[in-house]
């Protein structure tokens, strides 16, 4: 991508709640099922990540990963409150007593590695 195409930072968390509306958009219309962003929407989607990361083409796998870690992200913000910020050049969720999160990386994980690092586990952790 050419410097000149890159997203200002300034947009970067539109671009992250654009992403998971997008995954709760392409869940309702693809497989008919409708997330929210709580609980039991997060349980449904580590379920669903195992049924497809397998067969998932390597390529696809970034996008996957930036989709899908948005939609965790938005759902610990909408549970614990905090917000989107930069913390050691990653995207994280910054909850107000300081503690961080890191969604996309978590996300990363899960398809890499299964159930082992299920984000369900993830989102029931208090920060």
């Amino acid at each position: 991508m050419a410097n000149g195409s890159r997203l200002p930072d300034s947009s970067i968390p539109d671009t992250i709640r654009r992403n998971a509306e997008l995954v709760v958009t392409s869940m309702q219309e693809k497989l008919g099922r409708k997330l929210d962003y709580d609980r039991e929407s997060v349980a449904w989607l580590d379920e669903h990540i195992e049924t497809v990361r397998k067969e998932l083409p390597e390529k696809a796998l970034p996008l996957f990963v930036s989709m899908y870690g948005s939609y965790l992200g938005c759902c610990l913000i909408k549970r614990y409150g905090g917000s989107w910020q930069q913390h050691n050049q990653q995207w994280a969720v910054v909850f107000e007593n300081k503690n961080i999160a890191y969604p996309l990386v978590k996300m990363s994980k899960r398809f890499t590695n299964g159930r082992e690092d299920s984000i369900l586990a993830f989102f029931d952790e208090e920060p």
